[in-house]
């Protein structure tokens, strides 16, 4: 049962000096997605193996934290911002997972959707908890890599109408500067036809791209393109909305949110895959792009999340976090920091036995 606190309850009692450093984290995420000025309805919960001892000393650690950075608590659930604190774990270690909800009525960019933001607790000893005999398992496949920027990417059929027998299999890579698309008639993909990317305003800073696989068209960041995935020199490209949710039509993931990565959306997927009673989500890290990363994988069970299963590493910042046309796999761009290749991975889920 959800527990409902306020700052008056944090009392002078010491911090949880092993989570001292995840608790802070989080506040400082959880400042980020919204104005201290803002009334907070705190909904904490523990689904950790973490005794009801501990979890209380957690959660009086964040509410001073909280504290310090201005925040005051609402005791009326529609008389603030709502943010959901969980004490998870994954396979080696607690987490402390945060969903702070939108504010109704606030279209700006950055406050659009609902944020997340996950920060790492202190290792749990083997000893705690039950065996994780369910855990699940990500594996990641490579499918390309380049120097240039990469925005998305997936792999069409000739005539863009599905993999249909006799169809052949082209790659398509969005890039800020053009859509170009790879055949592979031997061991090798090469470049079968690019068409450029033209827009009238300038690309934002932080510039989006996503292949709507279904609705055979690909959105950016105030640009449409729709048509044959195949042939980008004929596809039809026309100005849109820059402001509010992006992917605009993106309307089947409600946890295509933004997590504490430094990045506003597109950090988080819900796959239609379901593993021991709840939906797998894929969640990235909380680093920069100046750091390395990982993607988590979450079940989602009464509306909360709780880790499974190692993280899946990545040696740069994930850019994007897409799901597949069927939501049983995401794809992934991610930067090598050691290399500096743009690499497009499919990262797929097994659930355990």
């Amino acid at each position: 049962m959800a527990t409902q606190i306020s700052f008056a309850q944090a009392g002078a009692q010491q911090p949880a000096s092993a989570w001292i450093d995840a608790v802070r984290n989080l506040a400082s995420r959880i400042a980020s997605f919204t104005p201290a000025a803002d009334a907070l309805y705190l909904d904490f919960r523990n689904i950790s193996p973490a005794d009801a001892g501990e979890a209380a000393a957690v959660r009086r650690e964040l509410i001073e934290e909280l504290g310090r950075r201005g925040f005051h608590l609402s005791a009326d659930p529609a008389g603030g911002t709502l943010a959901e604190v969980t004490l998870s774990e994954s396979a080696d270690g607690y987490l402390l997972v945060a969903r702070v909800h939108a504010t109704k009525g606030n279209t700006e960019g950055d406050r659009y959707a609902d944020q997340t933001a996950i920060a790492a607790g202190p290792v749990r000893h083997e000893t705690e908890g039950a065996p994780a005999t369910d855990s699940l398992t990500l594996a990641r496949k490579t499918v390309w890599e380049q120097r240039r920027p990469i925005l998305d990417f997936a792999n069409v059929s000739s005539g863009s109408t599905g993999d249909s027998a006799g169809a052949t299999l082209l790659l398509l890579i969005v890039q800020p500067d053009s859509l170009s698309v790879y055949a592979k008639p031997a061991a090798q993909w090469v470049l079968a036809e690019s068409a450029p990317l033209h827009d009238a305003a300038p690309w934002p800073r932080d510039l989006r791209g996503w292949i709507d696989l279904n609705n055979r068209k690909i959105e950016l960041s105030g640009l449409e393109c729709a048509g044959d995935l195949s042939k980008p020199m004929a596809m039809e490209c026309a100005a849109a909305n820059a402001n509010g949710k992006f992917p605009r039509e993106l309307k089947q993931l409600p946890l295509a949110t933004g997590v504490s990565s430094g990045r506003e959306f597109g950090d988080s997927v819900l796959l239609d895959i379901n593993c021991g009673g709840g939906r797998v989500a894929l969640v990235t890290g909380s680093g920069d792009l100046t750091e390395a990363d990982s993607i988590q994988a979450f079940e989602l069970k009464d509306e909360s999340l709780a880790a499974s299963g190692d993280p899946l590493p990545f040696a740069g910042p994930v850019l994007a976090l897409w799901p597949s046309a069927d939501l049983k796999s995401a794809r992934v761009v991610a930067r090598n920091l050691r290399t500096g290749m743009y690499e497009a991975s499919i990262v797929s889920v097994t659930c355990g036995n």
